[in-house]
């Protein structure tokens, strides 16, 4: 898993933790950290769960023939306590009988430390395109769900990404 890391300097002036520590120059420095494709995504053909904020429930989905589905990313790794200016988005697209997530994040965080030792989820939720009746799996990130059937019901289809970008 690749976490990209770039500094850039902004103008922002908060007391405590974050863009309030300064570099010798006196100006707030933060770096800025990227995901493409890391943690886990689910497929849910009724909605996505209550819950599914900070982690991925197991629940059942039921998937209607010609519905559209909503996906939850749950990117990994998670952001510190002083975290902030939080990006993070989602994309479905169906390749021949694949439901394939894309799922990006970035979010600034000071070089210097004193955060929290807390972790910030990052989470996205997106839509996608009905899909028709026939059997699917997820792809996201190069992890694959178990096959799921539209019609159908059962297990919400879930994949753990393999690679990160």
């Amino acid at each position: 898993m690749e976490l990209r890391a770039l500094a850039v300097v902004v103008g922002l002036g908060a007391a405590g933790c974050g863009p309030a520590d300064t570099v010798d120059s006196g100006t707030p420095e933060d770096q800025l950290l990227e995901l493409r494709n890391a943690g886990s995504a689910c497929l849910y053909g009724d909605g996505v769960p209550d819950g599914a904020t900070t982690t991925l429930p197991a629940s059942q989905s039921a998937f209607a023939s010609d519905a559209p589905v909503d996906a939850r990313v749950i990117l990994d790794p998670c952001a510190s306590g002083c975290a902030h200016d939080i990006d993070a988005s989602c994309t479905v697209r169906v390749v021949n009988t694949e439901v394939v997530i894309d799922a990006t994040a970035s979010w600034l965080e000071p070089t210097r430390g004193g955060c929290p030792a807390v972790c910030v989820p990052i989470a996205a939720t997106c839509s996608g395109a009905p899909l028709a009746d026939g059997v699917w799996v997820l792809d996201y990130g190069g992890g694959h769900s178990l096959e799921f059937t539209v019609p159908g019901t059962g297990p919400a289809p879930c994949a753990e990404a393999l690679t990160a970008m």
